[in-house]
């Protein structure tokens, strides 16, 4: 399972080509407010004491990559998850969900979808909130959100599933913006 998190440690972390951290190969800076989402801990972390986290983040270019950052998953890049930021929680099926204010329309996707066929079910359309019910990214797209619903109107309060199968994924985009207080495609609260 993949995990969205925002680096709210007040500092940089750089990102790296390889679990090795080697400092030739930094390949990108994690920034204050970004988010990013945690894929796993190197299996060789416990067993030699070197603990490294493999992660997709939005790289200088703009595209989605993947890197390594140096650290236990205590430690305080990783502290922070991206529900714990909504804009507001909700009650929606009996369930607290965080809601999330779309910042520019983006694609929701079936959680059916494989690498090789991407199964577009909606847009989440900007001005509106969609609901998670946890930081859970995909797997296979560690660029996608795990989402419920969405709200059926712009200030509406009202929400319909975004999937008849549960829950569906949102593309976060980060190729358009990772920073949360500023350009990432939700917004919530800091």
């Amino acid at each position: 399972m993949s995990i969205v998190k925002v680096n709210r440690t007040g500092n940089k972390h750089n990102v790296y080509l390889s679990n090795a951290c080697n400092p030739n190969e930094i390949i990108g800076t994690l920034y204050n407010n970004e988010v990013f989402t945690w894929t796993g801990e190197w299996s060789g972390s416990s067993a030699s004491g070197y603990y490294v986290q493999s992660i997709a983040f939005r790289k200088s270019d703009g595209t989605q990559g993947a890197g390594w950052v140096a650290g236990k998953q205590s430690e305080g890049i990783f502290a922070t998850n991206i529900c714990s930021l909504p804009a507001k929680t909700v009650t929606y099926n009996g369930k607290t969900c965080y809601a999330f204010k779309m910042r520019r329309n983006e694609t929701i996707y079936s959680r059916k979808s494989t690498a090789s066929n991407k199964i577009k079910v909606g847009t989440a359309y900007k001005d509106r909130y969609i609901l998670a019910e946890s930081s859970t990214a995909g797997n296979t797209f560690p660029g996608w959100l795990s989402i419920v619903a969405q709200e059926t109107g712009v200030g509406t309060n009202k929400y319909s599933a975004v999937s008849s199968d549960g829950n569906a994924f949102v593309d976060m985009d980060y190729a358009h913006g990772s920073m949360f207080n500023s350009n990432f495609a939700l917004i919530g609260s800091l």
